[in-house]
């Protein structure tokens, strides 16, 4: 090989003293990529933190009208709950939110089993 070729494979190629530039980038540090992340909140480890367990703790920020009502009075009360949650079931499923939709169903056959 040339040292023509063999400048250009170490990546400093060029003219000049000291071979001209450098044509291969530096690693990433504290400034690249890691520190962008950190910077933006982006990443997997972003999330955790924080030493305390209960920071790191996804909660949601509303609570179930469904969840609130402890238990119905009398069958009416019961029918008109369980066409609610059954309606919001639906919504949530509709907006791909299965884990709402699912704790709703449960919810539901929670009302079946007392009722019976």
């Amino acid at each position: 090989m040339g040292e023509e070729v063999e400048d250009l494979v170490s990546g400093v190629a060029g003219r000049g003293k000291g071979g001209g530039r450098r044509m291969v980038a530096k690693a990433p540090g504290k400034k690249g990529l890691e520190g962008l992340a950190q910077k933006f909140g982006l990443g997997a480890g972003v999330w955790n933190s924080s030493d305390s367990v209960l920071d790191n703790v996804s909660q949601p920020e509303w609570v179930d009208a469904g969840e609130q009502v402890l238990s119905p009075v009398n069958e009416d009360e019961s029918a008109k709950l369980k066409e609610k949650l059954e309606k919001e079931m639906r919504q949530a499923a509709s907006r791909l939110d299965f884990e709402r939709a699912a704790r709703l169903r449960d919810r539901i056959f929670q009302l079946e089993s007392a009722s019976n």
